[in-house]
């Protein structure tokens, strides 16, 4: 019995520890992405439930998009619909910043919290 509860608080702390790793990044971002195409502002709004991420983005002559994606420790995924397609952005927040990369097209993205 005494491994068992052992075990468990174990586990609890480690849960809790990279609870503790993730950061938050619920809220408003501007939104600055480089494409091969040319570069579009925006705004990024995320909820964050865990490591599930959700919101929208509105991005400069584009319109008002669905965003969806993770967050794991500081590195950051998000799906972004467009007009019948997507694409991914990759990177890393690094407390009111993030950035990366694109998927597809190779370009890059940055975003400032409000």
């Amino acid at each position: 019995m005494k491994k068992l509860i052992s075990g468990l608080a174990l586990a609890l702390l480690m849960a809790v520890s990279l609870a503790a790793d993730t950061p938050t990044i619920t809220g408003k971002w501007q939104f600055a992405l480089e494409m091969p195409h040319g570069s579009r502002d925006g705004v990024l709004t995320l909820q964050q439930d865990g490591a599930k991420l959700g919101g929208t983005c509105e991005l400069q002559k584009h319109g008002t998009s669905t965003v969806v994606g993770s967050i794991q420790g500081a590195n950051v995924s998000m799906k972004i619909e467009l007009h019948g397609g997507s694409f991914s952005l990759l990177g890393t927040v690094d407390g009111n910043k993030m950035s990366g990369t694109t998927e597809p097209a190779g370009g890059t993205w940055k975003a400032t919290r409000d």
